[in-house]
């Protein structure tokens, strides 16, 4: 569906549950479903401001358990 999900942590099981999560596939039947669920409403558009603010969040990754 062209969507692109990039996890990241320093915490081993959270990274092992990432890895974890490749361990299935839908069939078509569940894709078409789930592609049913788009209403084609946006509720969310970013605004200049708030992209600002998304490029200048930077996570301590270090402080991570």
């Amino acid at each position: 569906m062209g969507n692109i999900v990039i996890p990241g942590s320093k915490n081993p099981d959270h990274i092992r549950d990432n890895i974890s999560l490749y361990d299935f596939t839908l069939t078509e039947e569940e894709m078409e479903r789930i592609a049913g669920l788009d209403k084609n409403v946006r509720y969310y558009t970013a605004t200049e401001e708030a992209l600002k603010g998304y490029l200048a969040f930077a996570p301590d990754f270090d402080s991570q358990k």
